[in-house]
């Protein structure tokens, strides 16, 4: 995991976000956007752009209002959803990683 800090101008916080060491070898164009969620209620939306280095190049943010359907355009929630394929993936081959010690252990 590689941290990455960023300043939000929306809540005028200093925000240190976690990242995958391999999450620019999923893009082939730089910088590529990266969507962050915070606040109480994950009420605001910043938008990250990373370079091949995972370095923020730029940060947008916007407030979401929770009272809307369509906060997110196709293309956000496409990179979104890339982007918890990813997790999802990255923990299920830790799992098994883990598990193929565990069963070397007890076998």
């Amino acid at each position: 995991m590689v941290t990455r800090s960023y300043q939000c101008d929306t809540c005028k916080t200093v925000h240190n976000v976690q990242l995958p060491d391999d999450l620019a070898s999923k893009h082939i164009q730089f910088p590529f956007a990266y969507f962050y969620l915070h606040g109480d209620a994950k009420d605001v939306l910043s938008t990250l752009y990373l370079d091949a280095e995972l370095k923020v190049r730029g940060a947008e943010t916007q407030k979401l209002d929770t009272g809307l359907d369509d906060i997110f355009s196709k293309g956000q929630m496409l990179s979104i959803v890339q982007n918890l394929m990813g997790e999802i993936e990255r923990w299920r081959n830790d799992y098994e990683e883990l598990k193929e010690k565990y069963d070397a252990l007890n076998g």
